[in-house]
């Protein structure tokens, strides 16, 4: 089941999978750290019962950011069965 978080906790990536152990969750990321992403900070916008299911709602939701970590800017990156080009 897909439950919605409506309030705007500022929690690290790493403290909202603890708080939330078990359940798949969909993660707005406020501030990034590319060196360590467990300790971005962002707001749990939702809680899902199964992988598929939160695929799904991040999938149909407006609130979607992406972001690629590690990269080498000279080589392409996969995301999402999308290969991109750096140009």
């Amino acid at each position: 089941m897909i439950q919605q978080i409506d309030n705007q906790e500022v929690l690290t990536a790493r403290q909202a999978m603890q708080k939330y152990d078990k359940k798949y969750i969909g993660f707005f990321v406020v501030k990034q750290n590319m060196r360590n992403p467990d300790f971005e900070e962002g707001h749990v916008i939702f809680l899902a019962d199964s992988y598929i299911e939160g695929l799904d709602e991040s999938m149909d939701s407006d609130d979607n950011i992406g972001v690629l970590r590690g990269y080498d800017v000279n080589e392409p990156a996969e995301v999402g069965g999308l290969e991109v080009v750096w140009r």
